[in-house]
């Protein structure tokens, strides 16, 4: 099988070298000097060098318009496929880039399961362009997410509310979740993501969950976790909570939830 070029394009040092490090020793791969430079990036899509590029949206001032622009100017057969990453989900953000993208990472996310994904639709002989389903699998899981959080009463004005739902929606694109560590998988890369340390994240998460038990729907949160609830147990654990929360948003169904169904 023909190797593939990947290219990675972040501002961050620290994210390139975590991400060269994730693609180094692939047979299938062939990595490229990654880049955080909006010109170097145009330059090899221009010579043609890359079959896949790993992009950050926020790349350079203009979110990664100009190189936009500069794939939507290439000839079809010379495009690389796109794995986007980006802090955002609304689709309004999103829809410049469905056109082109292959699938959609929302930040923080595990280098691992995007490595996996690339393998899978890198390597694949024709390459299918426009494949809305990154994209409606993004909006469709933080909206699922979101309205589970709500749903049993954890407050959107809290911080932890959104740590939650990012350690839920880490837990729930996983494909083997059992193997993910909460202390060493979730909380340092959360904690990457707002820029804190992990155990901040852990203290947060922790007072959104115990707020929700003392002043949540209790109905709702019987229908999710049943036993959990009775006060002999008492409140679930972090992971727990987690566990059970990514595993009712992958199991109820998706009307309803994403104007993109």
């Amino acid at each position: 099988m023909e190797k593939r070029n990947l290219l990675l394009a972040f501002r961050s040092e620290r994210e390139r070298a975590a991400l060269a490090e994730a693609f180094s020793g692939l047979e299938e791969i062939t990595l490229l000097p990654p880049t955080g430079d909006a010109a170097t990036v145009l330059r090899l899509l221009e010579q043609g060098r890359v079959d896949i590029l790993v992009l950050e949206m926020m790349l350079d001032s203009a979110q990664g318009q100009p190189v936009l622009a500069a794939l939507n100017a290439l000839p079809e057969r010379r495009r690389p496929l796109l794995f986007l990453i980006t802090p955002y989900t609304e689709d309004r953000l999103l829809a410049p880039w469905a056109g082109d993208t292959v699938r959609c990472f929302i930040r923080p996310y595990l280098p691992e399961l995007l490595v996996l994904r690339v393998l899978q639709e890198g390597m694949q002989n024709e390459r299918q362009r426009g494949l809305s389903v990154g994209f409606d699998s993004v909006s469709i899981l933080e909206r699922r997410i979101s309205c589970e959080l709500l749903g049993i009463g954890v407050p959107a004005h809290h911080r932890g509310y959104y740590m939650l739902r990012d350690a839920v929606r880490l837990y729930a694109e996983s494909g083997q979740p059992a193997s993910i560590r909460i202390t060493r998988d979730i909380y340092p890369r959360i904690g990457e993501a707002y820029g804190c340390h992990g155990r901040v994240v852990e203290h947060a998460i922790r007072s959104s969950i115990e707020y929700a038990w003392s002043h949540g729907d209790l109905a709702a949160i019987h229908e999710r976790f049943g036993y959990s609830v009775n006060a002999q147990r008492g409140k679930p654990g972090n992971a727990e909570f987690i566990a059970r929360m990514a595993e009712q948003v992958r199991l109820r169904p998706t009307q309803g939830v994403s104007r993109w169904d």
